[in-house]
């Protein structure tokens, strides 16, 4: 429970098509290295995250082994405890259910035919 929680900043308003592809082909590898398949986002505009820190923390190859420029961390610093982290997973899951919605995957043919 110490570490912050990991998120995908997919654009401004609005997804950008080139990131969302470009971060499918980076979901779909990290998930077939776990036997998985990657079904896409849930998405919400980090302003309606109520009163959470998002804070961009781009990622890469030399130091954590994947590139994503997009990834980001929401602050959990207040939330490290066992049952303030069951607040805040409840509090997050009712803010995507009213705010959220369902980004699926950009693929390009040569990956959805594989």
């Amino acid at each position: 429970m110490n570490e912050d929680l990991s998120v995908d900043r997919l654009g401004i308003n609005n997804p950008v098509r080139e990131v969302v592809r470009r971060l499918t082909a980076a979901a779909d590898t990290e998930a077939a290295k776990a036997l998985k398949q990657f079904y896409g986002w849930i998405a919400i505009a980090a302003k309606d995250l109520r009163s959470l820190k998002v804070s961009p923390s781009p990622l890469s190859i030399d130091e954590h082994g994947v590139d994503n420029p997009y990834h980001a961390d929401i602050d959990r610093s207040q939330f490290r405890e066992r049952a303030q982290a069951f607040h805040l997973s409840v509090s997050l899951r009712v803010q995507f259910q009213e705010r959220g919605r369902y980004v699926p995957p950009i693929r390009d043919k040569a990956q959805a035919a594989t």
